[in-house]
């Protein structure tokens, strides 16, 4: 199965976006520009769960 990433925000101008993955490995992609609040790693969340945090660039630096 292929990763799909989608954003589920609807269309107006919101503070918090939400973007939904699935797919084989997107746990493990996210931690590469994903980076959640409480610390731990996205790829041991538990599946089916919302997770607040902050987007990265290639750098690692927050861009969101």
């Amino acid at each position: 199965m292929d990763i799909i990433a989608a954003i589920s925000t609807g269309a107006n101008p919101t503070a918090i976006g939400i973007v939904r993955v699935s797919g084989e490995g997107c746990f493990a992609l996210c931690d590469k520009v994903f980076r959640p609040g409480s610390g731990k790693a996205f790829s041991v969340a538990e599946s089916r769960k919302m997770i607040y945090g902050e987007m990265l660039d290639k750098n690692g630096r927050v861009i969101d």
